[in-house]
């Protein structure tokens, strides 16, 4: 029976493994009750590291073990440069870096040496990154089933002989891209909404008048299979979303390939030095750093019950966001988002079914917050206010209007008064993004942003 790290440690390394590749580590082994103990008992070789400085192999099933003549203990206090001979390790160190930049590599071949000196070639093996549901680096793990000994003394003790091989990689596909057009963008917010996204049912309206320029279907043939958003708000300010590739056409690496056009897109409108932003999801937070993103916060998406209100009737310092000046309303969401966004306000601020709030005291704007129906119950966003007491005034008013209904509120980990908010009001976490930067950070006010308004457009 596998211990409870190396179940942890095997579903980490095949998760990472088919996220990136497609390739499932446990097609062809009888994984029964306990996969990990079918991955140790597996035909290939399968090793891992973590990531301390100098760093240590934790994981190493039984061929790799027979391999490097080890036992559990001696192999997972060792570190892994030591697997190389002195000479071989120039060349390792070249792998460790290329698979950081690429996240894996499929075509490694090197010289391994074993604890009694005994030499031997790996061929065509696999090292990939380990990154957890969080999107955390944990380390490299590295499978193969092809070794040949150096030394004619070199035997090692056989596993019951199979003919099950690894299975293969998917085949890399080449997608072609084009403008989306208005009515796929209803298809993407669809697709968004079977992924759990839950956008609204008048999103895509507000979404295609910021920016009717910023959305991108991705193509095989004439197939629809993904889409991206690659929105400019002025030639300084950018931001993309709606990465979806259909679940049937993942791991072909069109992701991969549509990252990069969508990059050069979005520049060759932006002036240069101009700041995009981007809220991906934890598991490809490494893959959008390998494109140039830097993490800078989470935000994350905590869901609770609306609740009405202890209070009878409004505030009398709570007007409906619609009834103030435009231009007030623009300057205010724009000294907290960073950059003025006004064909997006426009619909936002007066949702169908929702409700939009502004806190107004001696004729000054303290705070914003927007309620609309989504495709699971209500959400709050933006939830922009002065002070705290503002935020949890016009928050309080918000769940009123969706009392009894399924809420959320996506708050920016950054604000620990966010995060204190939705835990007031009974709120758990469901779901996140990394807000991820490429270029100069925004002047953005998480200090005073409460409610992050859209992952899709940020």
């Amino acid at each position: 029976m596998a211990s409870a790290f190396q179940t942890e440690r095997v579903m980490l390394m095949r998760e990472s493994l088919l996220r990136l590749t497609g390739r499932d580590m446990f097609v062809g082994l009888d994984i029964g009750d306990d996969p990990a103990q079918a991955v140790f008992d597996a035909p290939f070789a399968l090793v891992s590291h973590d990531t301390s400085p100098d760093p240590v192999f934790v994981y190493g099933n039984a061929l790799a073990l027979r391999l490097f003549e080890m036992s559990w203990d001696d192999f997972t206090s060792l570190p892994s440069r030591l697997s190389a001979e002195p000479v071989a390790r120039s060349e390792r160190d070249r792998l460790l870096s290329r698979v950081t930049s690429e996240n894996y590599i499929d075509d490694y071949s090197g010289v391994r040496i074993s604890a009694t000196g005994k030499r031997f070639v790996i061929n065509e093996a696999v090292v990939w990154n380990l990154i957890d549901d969080s999107g955390i680096y944990r380390g490299q793990a590295a499978m193969f089933e092809h070794y040949t000994p150096i030394d004619d003394a070199m035997s090692v003790p056989a596993a019951e002989p199979t003919t099950v091989a690894p299975p293969a990689l998917a085949p890399l596909l080449a997608p072609t891209f084009r403008p989306l057009t208005r009515p796929e963008l209803d298809v993407a917010l669809e697709w968004a909404a079977g992924e759990g996204w839950n956008p609204g049912p008048d999103d895509a309206d507000a979404f295609w008048d910021t920016d009717p320029e910023g959305f991108w279907a991705i193509l095989l043939d004439d197939t629809l299979v993904g889409t991206a958003s690659a929105v400019v708000y002025d030639p300084l300010h950018g931001f993309c979303g709606l990465f979806i590739v259909r679940p049937e056409y993942r791991h072909h690496g069109i992701g991969a390939a549509a990252a990069p056009f969508l990059m050069d897109k979005i520049r060759e409108r932006l002036d240069p030095g101009a700041s995009i932003g981007i809220d991906g999801v934890f598991a490809m937070q490494h893959f959008y750093a390998s494109l140039g993103f830097e993490f800078t916060h989470r935000n994350l998406r905590m869901a609770g019950v609306g609740k009405p209100s202890d209070h009878r009737g409004r505030s009398d310092g709570l007007q409906a966001l619609s009834s103030l000046a435009f231009d007030d309303v623009l300057a205010y969401d724009a000294a907290h988002f960073g950059v003025a966004r006004p064909s997006f306000l426009r619909h936002w601020i007066d949702p169908v079914g929702g409700l939009g709030l502004a806190s107004v005291y001696d004729g000054t704007l303290q705070g914003i917050g927007v309620i609309r129906p989504c495709e699971s119950g209500y959400k709050v966003g933006p939830l922009f206010a002065d002070r705290p007491d503002v935020a949890q005034e016009i928050f309080r008013a918000l769940s009123d209007h969706a009392a009894g209904q399924p809420l959320y509120l996506d708050v920016p980990e950054c604000n620990p008064d966010a995060v204190a908010l939705a835990a007031r009001h009974h709120m758990t976490e469901v779901f996140g993004c990394a807000r991820m930067v490429m270029g100069p950070i925004p002047p953005t006010r998480w200090d005073r942003i409460f409610g992050v308004t859209t992952f899709e457009l940020g």
